[in-house]
């Protein structure tokens, strides 16, 4: 410490002696060495002050302890009025990093209500890693109960899943495992009627895998993407499906201005009911994109290979596949689209539509024969964003539901062999504020006009969609949601009349608790209203139900 002191003693006294000396000179002396006499006194004592140490953590941003598969990525302002001033009175050679606050990455969700409704959420993920990411799910809810006959329109749903990715510098590599198990039962029945529980049960398994490759490589110009999924589903009654799907993408930019791209998705079916049907789609879409200025456009063409065996598809079919913006400003952008396309019916997804179709029925794609739509989107502030588009097209095999003449509490599936014409009309609003509270509202209308079938049967004509949430101080979390169907008709087959729906009107609510960093209690409303609205005939939902819980991280 005195050497220190002798060593500041040293320099502050020679710059003081040089700075005096440099004042003194006249210029006509300047650059002459004068004589001069410096008197050191070598008992002279020279106390420096101490230096007030004053460094104040910043108190780092507090990060969401709720882990999230689904990841949503948002950024996160820093208010500088709360961070206070920082002015150290010396130079600071290395400042000790502060830790990184704790993450959980592991949740669970427990509740319990009426009909005998358990619920179970849990999800797992591995620590923070730069290159590794992975996780698992185990999800459950159930009602033992429902609207008709008490156990007789019970529901139970549950799904296992497990996840991974690794990032590499030059490729990317996930995949994943899922296996689903749905419990219906066909309670569409007149009342009075006795049945057998047993008779009405239907269980669809769900076993699918997935794997997926990306490049990575920053010093590569070129985008590859690829993806292979394998699916199984099966019901009760031995109907099944096997599927296999490849997508591939790539793009490549050739200018500053123009790029080069495709598309690949071959969808390989094998369907057994009462007998064994292969059916193929194949799609390759090769397009290019062009931007300039505030123009962007990506047009191409789809060549699809459809296999359906009916008379009016076409083995090969080509359709035009444009998409344009233009940006009047920076919130606003006016879009267009021309697009035609052939669209995937088959078992898996109309069961995950519509799990009360009777077994043994045939599938057939839709086709799009052409869509032609445009609208804007942009923002009005920094935190509203919208979104208006009106579309026209023309589909050819357009499936709808209708009850079964024999089993009426069962539903086929019929095909407008014609063309059914859509008109659609959308808007939406979204609004955020950071992490404090955000609301969403969509508006679609759907205009039908039919062909060889009556009616859009089971088909809505408007649908409207109101959600919202709001953070209290990070205590109390609320959401809610609202969903307004109206406009769906249905065929009696008894009486051969057009049966009008009413208005279905679903208000759902979820308020969560936070005891603590780790632990927190939850309330589950569905169905608020307790109205018994149809979505399909003769399927009234369950009234109010209301479920309580605990949910934790860790």
């Amino acid at each position: 410490m005195k050497n220190i002191k002798i060593f500041f003693l040293i320099i502050s006294f020679s710059t003081q002696i040089g700075f005096v000396y440099a004042q003194d000179e006249s210029n006509d002396n300047y650059g002459e060495i004068q004589e001069r006499q410096v008197v050191i006194n070598k008992n002279l004592e020279i106390e420096l002050p101490q230096a007030d140490r004053n460094f104040e953590k910043i108190p780092p941003p507090s990060l969401d302890d709720k882990p999230d598969e689904n990841l949503h990525y948002a950024p996160y302002y820093i208010d500088n009025e709360k961070i206070p001033d920082i002015t150290p009175t010396l130079r600071v050679l290395k400042i000790k990093t502060e830790k990184p606050p704790l993450l959980y990455n592991n949740y669970a969700k427990v509740g319990f209500g009426n009909y005998i409704s358990p619920y179970l959420a849990l999800h797992l993920h591995n620590s923070r890693n730069k290159t590794t990411s992975l996780g698992a799910s185990l999800f459950h809810y159930s009602s033992a109960k429902g609207s008709v006959d008490g156990k007789n329109s019970g529901d139970g749903h549950s799904e296992a899943r497990v996840y991974g990715k690794y990032m590499g510098q030059m490729a990317t590599v996930g995949g994943s495992l899922s296996y689903n198990v749905d419990t219906y039962r066909y309670y569409g029945y007149k009342k009075g009627i006795e049945v057998d529980r047993d008779t009405i049960k239907q269980t669809f398994n769900h076993f699918k895998a997935g794997l997926n490759l990306e490049n990575s490589n920053p010093d590569s110009d070129l985008t590859l993407k690829g993806e292979l999924t394998y699916s199984h589903k099966n019901d009760k009654f031995d109907v099944s499906e096997d599927n296999i799907d490849v997508f591939l993408n790539g793009f490549y930019p050739v200018t500053e201005n123009v790029g080069a791209g495709l598309d690949a998705d071959l969808d390989f079916r094998t369907y057994k009911a009462s007998s064994t049907t292969t059916r193929n789609l194949i799609s390759l879409k090769p397009y290019f994109t062009y931007q300039q200025d505030q123009l962007f456009v990506k047009a191409g063409f789809r060549i699809i290979s459809n296999s359906d065996n009916l008379d009016n598809v076409k083995t090969i079919s080509i359709f035009p596949a444009i998409n344009a913006d233009y940006y009047l400003s920076d919130n606003l952008i006016v879009f267009g689209f021309l697009d035609g396309d052939v669209e995937k019916i088959n078992f898996t997804n109309i069961t995950d539509d519509n799990p009360y179709i009777k077994t043994d029925i045939p599938f057939y794609n839709s086709i799009k024969n052409l869509e032609l739509g445009g609208g804007i989107r942009g923002t009005l502030a920094n935190n509203l964003g919208y979104k208006a588009s009106a579309s026209f097209s023309g589909y050819r095999n357009m499936y709808f539901f209708i009850n079964d003449s024999l089993e009426t509490n069962k539903f086929d599936v019929i095909y407008d062999e014609d063309i059914t014409n859509i008109l659609k009309l959308k808007g939406s609003l979204n609004y955020s504020i950071d992490k404090k509270y955000g609301a969403e509202i969509s508006l679609a209308y759907y205009g039908y006009s039919t062909g060889d079938v009556g009616e859009a049967w089971h088909k809505p004509k408007t649908d409207i969609n109101l959600a919202g949430w709001y953070n209290i101080y990070d205590k109390i979390i609320i959401s809610s949601d609202v969903r307004l169907l109206s406009g769906i008709k249905a065929f009696d087959p008894i009486s051969l009349e057009t049966i009008r729906l009413s208005s279905a009107v679903d208000w759902n609510a979820e308020i969560n608790y936070k005891f603590s960093e780790q632990a927190g209690a939850f309330i589950m409303l569905n169905n608020i209203l307790n109205k018994k609205y149809e979505i399909f005939y003769n399927y009234p939902i369950r009234g109010l139900l209301v479920r309580l819980g605990v949910n934790l991280s860790f």
